[in-house]
């Protein structure tokens, strides 16, 4: 009976960790289209001639954000809303740290060095990082009332009768 439960946690905290992904996913894209003059420059500046950018800028926020709610949540089990914002600032900087790279390997690091260019991408980053931290806040709250009371109520099925 232990080894299900722990086959159950693990899928379930598999499925949690794809769900943040995804979520974070939705929430960098809809960030992008309230964003879209100040990040529509910037797509074109890193050559994303792309119609629909916001979905391929918002696109590495799918992977990142699944991978760092599994190191930061579910595999330590910590539940808690500090562990959230931890996830939403960590995940979101990776994922505007990745397109920074992004942007230097196409215009160079002295360009990135330039006061103004500088400060458009600590303006991002710091878009990113506030966005990160506010979003992944709800979804803790989902996390914690969803996902726990579905265990919970898996537990009480998986009671057997005594002999």
């Amino acid at each position: 009976m232990g080894s299900r439960r722990a086959v159950a946690d693990a899928i379930s905290s598999r499925r949690w960790s794809v769900f943040a992904g995804v979520y974070l996913f939705l929430c960098g894209t809809a960030v992008a289209v309230l964003l879209s003059d100040l990040l529509g420059l910037l797509a074109d500046v890193i050559g994303l001639s792309v119609e629909h950018w916001m979905v391929v800028l918002a696109g590495p926020a799918a992977p990142i954000g699944a991978g760092v709610w599994w190191i930061a949540v579910e595999r330590r089990g910590a539940y808690s809303y500090l562990a959230a914002t931890l996830f939403g600032l960590t995940a979101t900087l990776l994922t505007g740290l990745l397109w920074t790279g992004r942007f230097i390997q196409v215009w160079s690091l002295e360009l990135a060095a330039v006061r103004m260019t500088g400060l458009l991408i600590l303006v991002v980053l710091g878009f990113t990082a506030v966005s990160g931290v506010l979003a992944a806040v709800p979804f803790m709250y989902l996390r914690r009332r969803v996902g726990l009371s579905l265990s919970r109520e898996n537990d009480d099925r998986r009671i057997e009768p005594e002999r």
